[in-house]
């Protein structure tokens, strides 16, 4: 409970400092997620959205993350998250044949096992939000698989 009411706290406090967020892959299935509880929680005065193309929902989300990851690295934010979640297991948009059978064998495996090595898209999407009203001093912050479940499962947060 006092991890729910602590959550609540940052978030107002998060709201009251009129911050900026840019969102990169806002195509991809997580990003379309991200954007549509941003925009329902009002945590940001300004959402910005880059892509290489514009966004219609049904564009092929980016290729090369880890070359992405390095662009957004030269220029310097204060602060920045990177996350990099196992398999996500949600019902794509697109069609990705290869991961759809990995997300069956992922379902048919104990779940403390699967969950080392795939995600629910709403815990990601809760990991990113609830990361984001944290305080941090750390300019990068890179969040593999484990931590994405740990920070995607506070309480008071997106509804599952």
């Amino acid at each position: 409970m006092a991890e729910t009411e602590a959550l609540s706290k940052l978030r107002e406090d998060f709201r009251m400092q009129n911050k900026s967020v840019f969102i990169l892959g806002a195509s991809g299935e997580t990003g379309r997620a991200l954007l549509k509880e941003i925009l329902e929680q009002g945590l940001f005065s300004k959402v910005t959205l880059i892509g290489r193309r514009k966004l219609t929902f049904n564009e092929e989300a980016y290729k090369n993350v880890g070359e992405v990851e390095a662009k957004v690295e030269e220029l310097k934010f204060d602060r920045y998250s990177v996350f990099r979640p196992g398999v996500l297991l949600c019902d794509r948009q697109e069609s990705r044949p290869g991961e759809w059978l990995v997300r069956k064998f992922f379902g048919s495996l104990p779940k403390s096992w699967a969950s080392g090595q795939s995600v629910p898209l709403v815990t990601v999407v809760r990991a990113m939000l609830n990361n984001v009203v944290r305080p941090s001093d750390k300019q990068m912050e890179l969040l593999e698989n484990k931590a994405i479940h740990d920070l995607g499962k506070a309480h008071d947060s997106l509804k599952p």
